[in-house]
C-alpha cells in the first residue's frame, strides 16, 4: 500500500466503530452528511487487504452507482491513489481487483427483484448495501445472508447496511425495539451495542447475551449492531 502518498482514516467516531465492527451485520445509520459512503469505502479497504476477499457492494440502480460523486467514482479514486499500479480497475464490470491479496470488490445493482437471482449461487465474504432502505428487505437483503460464505478467508463473512432507516422498512423493525426510543430517535447509549439473533420464520429472535443464545441455538446464532451517525460527527465536512 502506498501509504507515503495518501493516508485514509475514519473522520468520526461512528466511522471508526463501523470499521472496527466484526458483527455478522452492522447497520451504519445516519442521514445525509453522516459519512455513509466514506464509511463503506473504509470497510472495502479493510477487507480488500485481507487475502481472498470477495466483496460486493449494492446500490439499487446502476445509474446510482456511476453518478458523479457516487460510490464507484469515489472508491476507484481512493484505490488508485492508495495502490497506484498495484490495483486493477475494470470500469466496464465495475470491479476493483488487488492482485497482491487476490481480493475483488464488485459493484452491482438490484434494480429489479429478479436481479437477486444472479447472486443466489455466489459466495461473498463481505456484502454491503449502500442506502439499504432502497432495497426490498425480505426479497433482496435477507436472502443474501445465505451468501455469506467464503472458506478462503480468515475472518467470518459480514454484511453491512448503510442507510437512514425509514419508518416502514424492514430495517426499522430490526432496530426500533432496542436502538430507538418511543419517538424513533436513536438512543445514544445503545449505539454500537452488539446483540445476537437467529432467524425463524423470516423474523429475528433477539438475545442480549451471546452465551444464552448459543446455549439454545448453537451455531445458528449471528451478531448485529446498529451505529448511530450524524452530520455533527463528521468534523471534516463541517469544517469545509
Amino acid at each position: 500500500m502506498r501509504s507515503d502518498v495518501l493516508t485514509i482514516a475514519p473522520a468520526s467516531i461512528p466511522q471508526e466503530q463501523f470499521l472496527q465492527s466484526e458483527s455478522t451485520i452492522t447497520c451504519y445509520s445516519g442521514a445525509a452528511g453522516a459519512g455513509k459512503t466514506f464509511a463503506i469505502i473504509l470497510a472495502m479497504l479493510k477487507y480488500a487487504t485481507k487475502m481472498n476477499s470477495t466483496i460486493v457492494c449494492f446500490r439499487r440502480t446502476s445509474t446510482q452507482l456511476r453518478q458523479n460523486g457516487g460510490i464507484w467514482q469515489e472508491a476507484t479514486m481512493i484505490f488508485k491513489q492508495l495502490f497506484g499500479k498495484m490495483v486493477v480497475i475494470r470500469n466496464r464490470d465495475m470491479e476493483i481487483y488487488l492482485p497482491e491479496y487476490n481480493s475483488t470488490i464488485k459493484m452491482s445493482h438490484l434494480q429489479y427483484l429478479s436481479d437477486i437471482n444472479s447472486h443466489l449461487g455466489a459466495q461473498y465474504s463481505v456484502i454491503i448495501f449502500d442506502e439499504a432502505t432502497l432495497f426490498d428487505f425480505d426479497n433482496q437483503i435477507l436472502p443474501l445472508m445465505g451468501r455469506l460464505r467464503n472458506a478462503r478467508v480468515d475472518y467470518k463473512p459480514v454484511m453491512m447496511w448503510a442507510t437512514n432507516p425509514m419508518y416502514d422498512h424492514g430495517i426499522m423493525h430490526w432496530i426500533k425495539d432496542y436502538y430507538l426510543d418511543e419517538e424513533g430517535i436513536p438512543i445514544s447509549e445503545r449505539s454500537n451495542h452488539e446483540r445476537y439473533f437467529v432467524i425463524q420464520d423470516g423474523k429475528p429472535i433477539w438475545y442480549n447475551n451471546k452465551e444464552e443464545a448459543v446455549a439454545i441455538h448453537g451455531d445458528a446464532v449471528r451478531s448485529f449492531r446498529a451505529i448511530k451517525a450524524h452530520v455533527t460527527d463528521n468534523k471534516p465536512l463541517l469544517k469545509n
